[in-house]
């Protein structure tokens, strides 16, 4: 720019100037990159410390219930190495442990125990099946009428043997109807008898005439009756 005064040249002022702008990018970018590495360099140390004092216990927890179910073995422990709140998960979690591996026991000890009972009822009804099979094998190989009466003289249940000699159906000899099937001039003498050993609570034996249903005639028999005492 020139400098002139009353038409006179005086000077010339030049001036120049130099902005830099690249030199001032870079800088801006390098201060940037410099506080990201920073930032990330802080995140990854809080990181590796809320992973030791928060995810880790957590993890070790999951890895815990994980080998329960897998084993099958509640006496395994989750470890305890902070008294915060993930100490208080801790124990929390192994108290519960401690609660369900009670109940498993018990509930594996009433399961053997019901086994067990089971096993003997079964048992018991086989043997109780055995003696029955015996005796009606028993009964029916017998040329003798064998029946059950109550102390009254009462048929109060199947008789099998006695309908089969005497052609009486179960309606009919229920009750004292099975005196029926004697001939009518032996049934007073038998049913005194009867009453008899039923108060004195002793065995007796006698002859009288019975139905027989193959011949449909009547047979002397020798009739013996022997008392049977409930031990209960």
């Amino acid at each position: 720019q020139r400098i002139i005064d009353h038409n006179e040249i005086l000077g010339t002022i030049l001036i120049e100037a130099s902005y830099q702008l690249y030199d001032r990018v870079w800088q801006y970018a390098t201060i940037v990159f410099a506080v990201m590495v920073l930032a990330l360099f802080i995140s990854m140390l809080l990181s590796l410390w809320l992973q030791a004092k928060v995810t880790g216990p957590i993890l070790r927890i999951t890895a815990v219930a994980r080998k329960i179910t897998e084993q099958k073995d509640y006496s395994l422990r989750a470890e305890k190495n902070t008294g915060d709140e993930i100490g208080y998960l801790v124990d929390a979690f192994n108290n519960l442990l401690a609660e369900v591996g009670q109940r498993s026991a018990e509930l594996e000890s009433s399961n053997q125990q019901l086994q067990q009972e089971i096993h003997e009822r079964e048992e018991s009804d086989r043997a109780l099946y055995d003696s029955e099979h015996r005796h009606r094998t028993l009964v029916t190989t017998l040329a003798a009428v064998v029946w059950t009466a109550g102390a009254n003289g009462v048929f109060s249940a199947d008789q099998q043997p006695w309908e089969d000699y005497t052609g009486q159906k179960r309606a009919q000899y229920l009750g004292r109807g099975w005196l029926d099937a004697f001939h009518e001039d032996d049934r007073a003498l038998i049913e005194n008898i009867w009453l008899k050993a039923g108060r004195d609570v002793k065995p007796f034996a006698c002859e009288a005439r019975l139905m027989h249903a193959k011949s449909n005639a009547h047979r002397y028999v020798s009739l013996r009756a022997v008392p049977l005492f409930d031990e209960r």
